[in-house]
């Protein structure tokens, strides 16, 4: 599963994304990688379902927008999510 937060505005270069997992900051592990502002998540389970928040800062600027995923189980060995590859549109 892959989230984008797609952010427009003036110097969009100087922007600082992070993403959070219901209010905690999500780090990178084997499982949960962030880059160039997309959250990439892999072998998703029922347990990653919850309020995925990218918040985009540029000097003292800062806006945010989340989306709420559901991982609903497996379906031939496939886990069956309710939102994948989003963009969560940001202007700063």
């Amino acid at each position: 599963m892959t989230l984008l937060c797609d952010v427009s505005g003036d110097d969009t270069e100087d922007i600082h994304v992070t993403w959070s997992k219901d209010g905690d900051m999500v780090v990178n592990s084997e499982r949960y990688v962030t880059e160039d502002r997309r959250l990439m998540l892999y072998d998703a389970t029922p347990d990653d379902s919850g309020r995925f928040t990218c918040d985009a800062i540029r000097r003292q600027q800062q806006s945010d927008a989340s989306i709420d995923i559901a991982v609903h189980g497996m379906h031939n060995s496939i886990f069956v999510v309710s939102s994948v590859n989003l963009i969560l549109p940001l202007c700063i």
